[in-house]
């Protein structure tokens, strides 16, 4: 990341100099240099409760080293185009060869599991970055199929975890391994 100090100048008056900090981000993260992976998403979840009660979109990571991974820093968004959009905050831990919920519910002030912004029904994206500014993992997809169970609790997964190709699934396994749930249909 490379900073440069400015010195900024209004109608006559010099302020301090501001470091900024410059983030590239251009170049995708090597696999063999990620730790963290987006595992499984729900832009329409009715059943899995937050420990506010609500059910809200949320976006599950995967940890694939056997140590935890503090994502102090990190960024995640909905969007490649805009990746700084949540810096994630202190308390966001995923343990080693674990998952992770956060909440896509727009509701920050419920703690650091919560982003600013919910996944759309019609389509959208994840993007998680490095505290540099590097997507080390991305996915976008669009509106979500029927659902062949009859649950509205359809998910976009990875199968096998951390790793396959997303597939969306009939139902959701927040918090578990993906299993055989998905139904086959590939992004």
């Amino acid at each position: 990341m490379s900073q440069r100090k400015v010195k900024l100048t209004y109608l006559g008056f010099a302020f301090a100099p501001l470091l900024l900090t410059l983030a590239c981000g251009t170049d995708v993260v090597p696999a063999s240099e990620v730790e963290v992976r987006i595992n499984e998403l729900c832009s329409s979840n009715h059943d899995y409760m937050d420990t506010n009660g609500d059910t809200d979109d949320w976006i599950e990571l995967i940890n694939l080293r056997s140590e935890p991974v503090d994502l102090t820093g990190y960024f995640i968004a909905d969007t490649a185009n805009n990746r700084f959009k949540v810096e994630l905050t202190a308390g966001v831990v995923v343990p080693g060869n674990d998952l992770f919920l956060l909440w896509a519910d727009g509701e920050p002030n419920q703690g650091p599991a919560h982003l600013a912004f919910k996944l759309g029904l019609g389509g959208d994206g994840v993007c998680l970055s490095n505290p540099n500014g590097y997507v080390i993992d991305c996915v976008e997809f669009g509106a979500e199929p029927p659902n062949d169970a009859g649950t509205e609790d359809t998910s976009l997964a990875r199968f096998p975890d951390g790793t396959g190709n997303f597939q969306w699934c009939s139902r959701s396994t927040p918090e578990e391994r993906n299993g055989s749930r998905c139904s086959g249909i590939s992004l």
